[in-house]
């Protein structure tokens, strides 16, 4: 069944790639239904668009993740983990806001930390340009 958040993520990927590749994008996610419970797919839908992405292999990966998670293989996700919270309805779909939108939020990012590792250094290779190929002098 094609819900709104097929829609949803179909529409976000033809922006992002145009009609032909955006669409390709969505017939790689549908192809996941052949061997993953629709919920799972789904789920990973939604949590790919929360996390601003049109990836169909993202949306494979999470909708694995929960697909484990929902027969209990896998342990909870981390506190800053982007899994949906919010159950989903008998069409598969997230719960509408007032007026029947769809409500997808793009979860909080933190900063990552300063990387206080010093800049690599290149001079080791810069010696191989100063030698002279063999048999070319």
């Amino acid at each position: 069944m094609f819900t709104t958040v097929h829609d949803a993520f179909w529409q976000a990927a033809k922006a992002a790639h145009g009609d032909a590749e955006g669409t390709r994008a969505l017939v790689e996610v549908l192809l996941l239904h052949r061997r993953m419970p629709a919920a799972a797919v789904l789920a990973g839908i939604a949590v790919t668009l929360q996390a601003g992405s049109t990836s169909p292999d993202l949306v494979a990966i999470e909708a694995r993740k929960a697909d484990s998670a929902a027969v209990g293989a896998a342990p909870d996700p981390p506190a800053g983990d982007n899994t949906p919270t919010e159950p989903l309805d008998a069409a598969g779909d997230p719960p509408a806001a007032e007026g029947g939108a769809t409500v997808l939020t793009l979860p909080v990012r933190r900063s990552l930390p300063a990387d206080t590792r010093p800049m690599p250094s290149v001079a080791v290779y810069d010696r191989l340009l100063s030698r002279t190929p063999k048999g070319t002098a």
